[in-house]
């Protein structure tokens, strides 16, 4: 039989066979003993050798048996299969590696990130590199490289001064994990940026210095780009016809990279290029414009020449370099002589062409004849395997995996290393599980092999186990960067619990390996004794035995039954292309549907990090891919039920986190009281206090969902409050908590002084005399103003203009400016613009602004703090950024968010006070001043008092009530309260258009409704052409809306009131004015709720400028055309349906807060100069009728915050109408435990807080969800 060391645990994994013998006879030899299952007679050092990849017992058979048969017809030749087979019959030439290190363009979002697990040692230097980043920028490269794969994220990687750095640490870690298995390089060339990687592997600088000088050369060739704008095409021809084409474009026009004989690159000013590619394509020349932010390599690059030649000289001139490998130069061609030539060709590379064709001869000449692309991608391959042409002697191998499992992409490599001669340390590797390497070593040493292999399983566990333990740390903080809070503590938990059943999964296989290595099949003892929930009923398959689409397919249909019982789709509509986002599933839903498919696939618990990967039923075979069933099986069957998590409690957690705050500090623990600032009286600064956190949570898994919302609290007791939050109650049952009725009060507030002053300044907004003299006010005070004013035409500074939305010009605008020295942003909102104008130099040039110096934590290193200003010349729409600056505060807990409203003149002001509101460390509210004292706002509970059962509006049968965004929802409701209380006519707008019949009326309202239009509508779309989801998803909103429009109109008439609909854009100012100009005609109009309203939530670095003008329009426009046209009507009120969120703030919705901050300050200054009340009524949740949907409904139901019934909600509407004071202008309704929640402990008065009552599960809900209606 098989060995022992070829026997054990060979399903669903790559394992490697590797033999040496003497001859290609005594190798043949060799494999036929080995196919009788004899395991003598393996020779360990000969000059031939064979290395067969396989994945299971009954692969290696067959590629044995293979092995053999090519052996013999082909005895004297090097052999290479694309079944996994390779041989050398004799080693004619000595291996001599090269790394080849790739140029920026070869950079993606994710490069590399299957081979983290698959090659030994590469996750531990990728984050032992992005350490020395993070000293270096403050920030970290991988959360970038491997963060959510987006059009932003990959826009970001794209910019120089992101990709280099990335392209940098990606192509050391993966050569320094190759140099760990003793592969090791003679020489090292790099394209381009890639030299500079290459000259690190040869020693003439260390880590730092790399990464410092990548840092430079991205940010120095970002800047030039920026002055001097150029683009770059690849031509394929011969040399001179290429030089002669550009000379007959424009003599500006440079070749920049010869490539290969056949294959060079060209660079100069956009328009030439533009007249090169039309040309090419007349000459019949083969061009490809390429996709890159400057003419690297060009004289378009001189701009940057001085400081990178002092940066260079600043960092190799003079030092010592300990020389291990040949390096060899971009501008020459040829291998470096000594470091002073580093410096002086290094200096010139960026203006000099890259001689890369010189280059690939050059190392074939030196002997190299191995040549390994250490780095993403397979451009440096392909171009070297054109440039050796038809050489048979050399090998050329990525190391990027491509579409190929990465497991078995490193075996193969490996083969074809060994087969080649290099003696690769097989006792490095990690993960022999993953990797089976075995070389057979001679006769004698067979009988020890069993204790050997022995050993490799117990270090083969003890590696894994401190892998998955890794793993874990790594995604609770990617799952809390990058998922809001319900989605995130869905996600962690379920990793959280399964914890326990993979470690004893682990240990069950490991038991069971090795009592069968030692031949005892003995059963094992019984575990301690423990109480174990029973398990669901699940699917007994042995799903790993199955082909793996098999298990894909399983996982497919249980998804698709889910998606058709949360959407109502029939299960035929979701195919396997259709994304989940176009059947209009949020990632809300999208979790609760992945928690019921775990539920009923338990074994599938162990690529819960992997599932928000899925966007398409297409997806699940990425995961569930070849190599990984057989991964499933091996935990799952272990796996069992383990008991519910234990309760957390803070009480448990002090006496720790004391002890380690007093080991940090050298004091004791006694001395370290609850009330001590951790920032100015223990000097704990942040990144300490994250560090003690993480350390002190280790055992207390549960606290870790909070997240980076401990690192707000400041001090032991308001930990302690915090973190109680996340203590599980005994019973989460609760009944239906009463609405409150709160208003605002303002409360005096004593500012402390910052510890110093900012000693610059980015004063950013519109031309207005209040940003005039604020500029003259922070001069006086000794500091440096930079200012950046906002107009229709876009960004102005000095001569400098750029688009208003530009923010990767606004980023490079801060780069130049200030560069890595920090500085503070002041934004004043104040100016005379129009509506339309004011939206986009008042609001959205804000948004712009914050997104592209905080929108990522690398672009928030140097900011000190984001201050907002607003003066008694502020119109309405500019108080936008007051709600966006709350939400900013929410999102962010790294830099102060200060937001400061003026009743007094800028003149009047005390300029102390106002620069202590404006550079505070520790405002945590927004604050007013007037007459020179501050403020802060504050909700106070308070009861209407109705005087009588009449009621005080003047509202009859003859009445006309406008309604925006009547058709459905909220406003829909309202409408028929109205028709019921006072018969009156509703008059409503709303974007869909009128039907003209009930769609489907065959089908009758009710919870069958939706699932039968559903497949009416597939089918009806299926029959005249294919099915998009999107398509699905935009016929469902219009038939679903307009049968809506039907039954309100149907319940109003039935409810004794009359129904006038009109179709408008509520967003276009014009098509509104005219639609209330045919409405007016009709008659006067005797009330107006504004009620329209979209959500579209994602966080400040996710979400799109078009996004958020989308939401801002659509409250915004509305309120300021109602006021101006109905202002002269007869009006007995006017309500805006507003949101808590413009109140609290909420990650996430810095549109939605922006947008209803508008309504609140459009209703108060109305509400000044009419006779009749004008509100703003701030919801929280409608959980009937509102935006939230059943998911969030269903989390908020299980954590028991309560939300705002139908009938609840129509009530306190009528009951404002009838006996709302007109002074009340702001009126907010929510349950005082959902207020609390939202506002985090904090502007809660005194007297709402703290009831047993109230006390709730941990936080699972978004803020966000809170403050829809």
């Amino acid at each position: 039989m098989l060995s022992s060391g070829l026997q054990h645990q060979t399903r669903g994994r790559s394992f490697l066979l590797c033999v040496a013998g003497g001859s290609t006879r005594e190798t043949v030899a060799m494999l036929r003993r080995c196919r009788r299952g004899e395991s003598a007679g393996f020779a360990g050092d000969g000059p031939c050798r064979l290395a067969i990849v396989y994945n299971s017992a009954a692969d290696l058979r067959a590629k044995l048996e293979r092995a053999e048969n090519l052996l013999c017809a082909r005895s004297s030749e090097s052999l290479t299969d694309a079944s996994g087979i390779y041989y050398e019959p004799a080693l004619s030439r000595q291996p001599s590696i090269a790394f080849l290190y790739p140029g920026q363009g070869s950079q993606s979002v994710g490069m590399l990130a299957n081979l983290r697990s698959a090659l030994p040692g590469f996750e531990d230097q990728l984050l032992k590199l992005d350490a020395i980043w993070q000293e270096l920028a403050g920030s970290s490269l991988l959360a970038l490289i491997y963060g959510e794969r987006n059009a932003d994220t990959e826009s970001r990687l794209r910019d120089t001064r992101q990709a280099q750095p990335a392209l940098g640490i990606v192509s050391t870690a993966i050569r320094v994990s190759l140099e760990s298995l003793g592969i090791r390089a003679r020489f090292h060339a790099g394209h381009s940026y890639g030299e500079l990687p290459a000259l690190c592997a040869a020693g003439v600088m260390d880590f730092p210095a790399l990464l410092r000088l990548s840092r430079q050369r991205g940010n120095l060739l970002g800047q030039a780009g920026d002055l001097t704008p150029g683009a770059m095409i690849a031509l394929t021809g011969r040399r001179e016809e290429v030089e002669a084409l550009c000379q007959s474009v424009d003599p500006a026009l440079q070749v920049v990279n010869f490539n290969s004989p056949s294959q060079f690159v060209v660079a100069g000013p956009i328009a030439a290029v533009e007249r090169l590619e039309q040309a090419a394509s007349s000459a019949d020349v083969q061009a490809r414009k390429l996709n890159t932010a400057c003419a690297f390599h060009s004289s378009l690059m001189a701009p940057a020449a001085d400081s990178w030649r002092a940066a260079v000289v600043s960092e190799l001139q003079g030092k010592s370099a300990n020389l291990r490998a040949s390096a060899f130069s971009n501008v020459t061609g040829r291998q470096y002589s000594s470091t002073e030539e580093v410096v002086q060709l290094l200096s010139e590379q960026i203006v000099r062409p890259v001689q890369w064709a010189e280059i690939c001869s050059n190392l074939v000449a030196a002997g190299a004849n191995i040549f390994i692309e250490s780095g993403p991608g397979r451009v440096l391959s392909d171009l070297m395997k054109r440039n050796l042409g038809r050489r048979g002697d050399c090998l050329v191998l990525p190391a990027d995996p491509g579409p190929a499992p990465a497991r078995e992409h490193v075996v193969n490599l490996l083969a074809q290393l060994y087969v080649r001669g290099v003696d690769v340390d097989w006792k490095k590797f990690a993960d022999p599980g993953a990797i089976a390497s075995f070389v057979e070593p001679p006769q004698e040493a067979v009988a020890a092999r069993p204790e050997r292999i022995e050993v490799n399983i117990f270090q083969a566990n003890q590696e894994l186990l401190d892998r998955y333990f890794r793993q874990q740390t790594n995604l609770v903080e990617l799952a809390i960067q990058q998922t809001g809070p319900s989605e995130c503590r869905m996600l962690l938990q379920t990793a959280l619990e399964s914890n326990e059943r993979i470690l004893n999964a682990v240990l069950a296989v490991n038991e069971q390996a090795v009592r069968g290595l030692l031949g005892n099949s003995a059963t094992s003892p019984p575990a301690p004794s423990r109480t174990i929930a029973a398990p669901a009923p699940v699917d007994k398959r042995d799903t790993a035995d199955e082909p793996a689409g098999d298990l894909a397919s399983r996982v497919q249909q249980c998804l698709r039954a889910e998606i058709t019982r949360v959407t109502g789709f029939p299960p035929e509509a979701i195919t396997p292309d259709l994304s989940f986002t176009d059947l209009g599933i949020d990632s809300l839903s999208m979790a609760e549907i992945w928690g019921e498919v775990l539920d009923k696939m338990p074994e599938l618990e162990e690529y819960a990090d992997h599932i928000f990967e899925i966007h398409s039923l297409a997806d699940i075979r990425k995961v569930w891919a070849p190599g990984n069933a057989a991964e499933a099986k091996a935990s799952s069957k272990a796996l069992a039920p383990s008991a519910p998590p234990q309760r957390p409690r803070w009480r448990e957690l002090r006496p720790v986190l004391v002890d380690a705050i007093s080991a940090r500090l050298g004091i004791e623990a006694l001395r370290i009281l609850d009330s001590q600032d951790f920032d100015t009286e223990l000097r704990l600064d942040v990144f300490t206090r994250e560090e003690l956190y993480r350390e002190s949570l280790a055992h207390h898994p549960g606290y870790r969902l909070a997240g980076r919302e401990l690192l707000n609290a400041r001090n032991l007791f308001e930990l302690g409050a915090l973190l109680e939050r996340f203590e599980l109650p005994e019973s989460a049952e609760a009944g239906q908590e009463a609405v409150t009725r709160f208003i605002r009060r303002r409360e005096k507030v004593v500012l402390a002084a910052p510890a110093k002053l900012p000693a610059r300044v980015l004063l950013a907004g519109e031309a207005s005399p209040g940003m005039a003299q604020l500029h003259q006010l922070l001069q006086e005070a000794g500091i440096c103003v930079v200012s950046l004013q906002a107009d229709v035409g876009g960004w102005c500074s000095g001569s400098e203009r750029f688009r208003l939305d530009s923010i990767s010009h606004l980023r490079q605008f801060a780069d130049r400016t200030f560069g890595p020295r920090p500085f503070s942003v002041v934004f004043v909102a104040e100016g005379q613009a129009g509506c339309a104008e004011a939206l986009e130099t008042g609001v959205t040039s804000l948004f712009v602004l914050a997104k592209a110096l905080w929108g990522e934590e690398e672009d928030r290193k140097s900011l000190n703090h984001f201050a907002v200003v607003g003066t008694p010349a502020s119109k309405p729409v500019y108080h936008a950024a007051r709600g966006l600056a709350r939400s900013l505060r929410r999102e962010f807990s790294d830099v102060p968010v200060n937001c400061v409203w003026l009743q007094s003149n800028l003149a009047d002001v005390e300029r102390s006070g106002l620069l202590d509101a404006l550079f505070s460390d520790r405002l945590e509210h927004d604050v007013f001043e007037e007459r020179g004292q501050f403020y802060r706002e504050v909700a106070e509970p308070n009861s209407l008092a109705a005087v009588d059962n009449s009621p005080a509006l003047d509202l009859s049968h003859t009445s006309r009530v406008l309604i925006l965004g009547g058709g459905d929802g909220i406003s829909a409701e309202i409408g028929v309260g109205l028709a019921q209380t006072y018969g009156c006519e509703i008059v409503a707008i709303g974007r869909t258009p009128w039907p003209a019949g009930l769609p489907y009326a065959e089908i009758e309202p009710g919870p069958e409704a939706e699932r039968l239009i559903k497949r009416k509508l597939y089918e009806e779309i299926e029959a005249s052409g294919r099915v998009t989801g999107d398509l699905l998803q935009q016929r469902w909103r219009l038939v679903s809306r307009q049968r809506a429009l039907w039954f309100t109109k149907s319940r109003i008439e039935a409810a004794g009131g009359r129904f006038e609909y009109y179709s408008a854009d509520a967003r276009d100012a014009v098509s509104l004015r005219s639609t209330l100009d045919k409405i007016l005609a009709q008659g006067p109009v005797h009330g107006v709720i504004h009620g329209a309203g979209v959500i579209r939530d994602s966080l400040l670095a996710q979400k799109t400028v078009d996004e958020f003008r989308d939401v801002v329009k659509t409250k915004a426009i509305p309120a300021v055309v109602l006021r101006e046209v109905l202002q002269s009507q007869p009006l007995a009120f006017a309500f805006f349906l507003s949101s808590m969120t413009s109140f609290t703030g909420t990650a996430g919705q810095t549109d939605y807060a922006s947008a209803n901050e508008i309504l609140n300050a459009v209703a108060a200054d109305w509400n000044r100069s009419a006779t009749y009340p004008v509100k703003s009524l701030l919801w929280s949740v409608w959980t009937e009728a509102g935006l939230a949907g059943p998911a969030m409904r269903n989390q908020m139901q299980r954590m028991g915050l309560g939300g705002i019934p139908t009938t609840e909600g129509v009530r306190l509407l009528l009951d404002e109408l009838k006996y709302g004071r007109k002074q009340d202008d702001w009126v907010l309704f929510a349950p005082q435990s959902t207020l609390r929640y939202s506002m985090n402990y904090r502007n809660v008065p005194a007297g709402s807080r703290g009831k047993p009552a109230e006390a709730r599960r941990a936080n699972t809900v978004p803020a966000s969800a809170l403050a829809v209606r």
